[in-house]
């Protein structure tokens, strides 16, 4: 930048390494061979690692020349031992701690991978890719806010969809119990409505039967013959 040249140098990085994992059970040295694609050996689930990619990131200071940019790392528990190439932080992937280096399990390594892709894999050179990012990228920061999957949740189209959909389908489902308490209540609202019809009939005419059969008085107060 400015005419200005800069150098960073890295650590020595392996291009692959044996890790002894955690066999899966039962059937630990079968499992490890065809799930885990390790190597069983001496009671171990050996698995080995190939350096695919590097990415670091870097920072200008006020003279303009570039430097590694470290991160803080997550702390980890003492008795989990990590290896000196995977203690730096000046990665540009928040998933591996920030670490700079990304390795993939290799499937093909031990004596006993002979397949056909593998055979043609081992006559092929490892290629490693190798990225500078400014620490001023919004990839970075992205990165750092929402995780590395990179999700920034729900747009507010999507959003008003949902809420519209859900909205429906509540309205479709709280009309069933309405229904149902209607149709219960029904009965209870005729016969009600019945026994007022029928004191509105007794008041309008005036007849009545007494609990003997005798006629009552009639609505002028004259006895019917």
């Amino acid at each position: 930048r400015n005419g200005t040249m800069s150098r960073f140098a890295l650590s020595p990085l392996p291009l692959a390494y044996d890790e002894m994992v955690h066999a899966r059970t039962p059937s630990p040295e079968h499992k490890c061979r065809y799930e885990q694609s390790g190597t069983w050996m001496n009671q171990q689930c050996h698995v080995v690692k190939r350096l695919d990619a590097i990415c670091v990131q870097v920072y200008h200071d006020e003279a303009g020349a570039w430097h590694l940019h470290s991160k803080m790392a997550p702390p980890l528990p003492d008795h989990i031992l990590v290896p000196s190439f995977q203690r730096h932080t000046f990665g540009c992937d928040v998933a591996s701690d920030w670490h700079p280096a990304e390795y993939s399990t290799d499937r093909c390594w031990g004596p006993q991978h002979g397949q056909a892709d593998c055979v043609a894999q081992q006559a092929e050179d490892q290629i490693i890719q190798v990225t500078v990012r400014s620490a001023r990228d919004p990839f970075i920061r992205a990165g750092e806010l929402v995780g590395s999957n990179l999700d920034f949740g729900m747009s507010k189209g999507t959003q008003r969809a949902y809420g519209f959909t859900m909205l429906v389908l509540g309205v479709c489902l709280g009309l069933v119990p309405v229904i149902r308490l209607y149709l219960a209540c029904r009965p209870t609202i005729r016969s009600k409505w019945a026994d007022s019809d029928d004191d509105t009939k007794t008041i309008a005419y005036g007849d009545g039967v007494s609990s003997d059969g005798a006629a009552t008085a009639g609505v002028y107060g004259h006895t019917p013959a």
